[in-house]
């Protein structure tokens, strides 16, 4: 069986994803060529939970505007309401799984995505949808790590940035 997680080149599985910030493996595939979504074993797999970091996915025009510029992270509202501030889960595979699916796929398109580990602010809180919103730009500081996600032929790579 095929594990969703994080693959050396010969295909072998190293950890699952929501283990990523506890690795100091630097680059790995995500998904192999073909796959589209994430399996529901890989969601079983999911009993990681941290009240220190929350995971935030985004495109590369997101990305480039905060993080990569060293700007605040602020949602530039492409999925969501202005009233909603900026998003984030607890759950690291689900953040990866909103920007790597459809159009922003970089399979797709060409174009890197982002995963951005953040600390938790005092002004984050969890909203009745499940996941942690701040209405508060939330200070670059606050950045722990970054990986991008890149497509290689077909599979869809994960490298640690920061």
């Amino acid at each position: 069986m095929f594990y969703f997680g994080i693959y050396d080149e010969g295909y072998q599985f190293i950890a699952p994803l929501y283990k990523i910030s506890q690795l100091s493996v630097d680059e790995g595939i995500v998904r192999p060529e073909g796959w589209d979504a994430i399996s529901e074993e890989f969601y079983e797999m999911f009993d990681f939970e941290s009240s220190d970091y929350v995971y935030r996915g985004m495109t590369q025009t997101e990305y480039e505007s905060t993080v990569g510029s060293g700007e605040p992270i602020k949602s530039n509202l492409s999925y969501s309401y202005s009233s909603e501030g900026t998003s984030f889960s607890k759950d690291p595979g689900d953040a990866e799984s909103y920007i790597n699916f459809g159009r922003d796929d970089p399979r797709k398109s060409g174009i890197p995505t982002y995963l951005i580990e953040v600390k938790v602010t005092d002004t984050m809180y969890q909203d009745s949808d499940g996941y942690i919103k701040d209405k508060n730009p939330v200070p670059i500081s606050n950045v722990n790590a970054v990986w991008e996600f890149f497509d290689e032929d077909g599979d869809l790579i994960m490298k640690r940035v920061r």
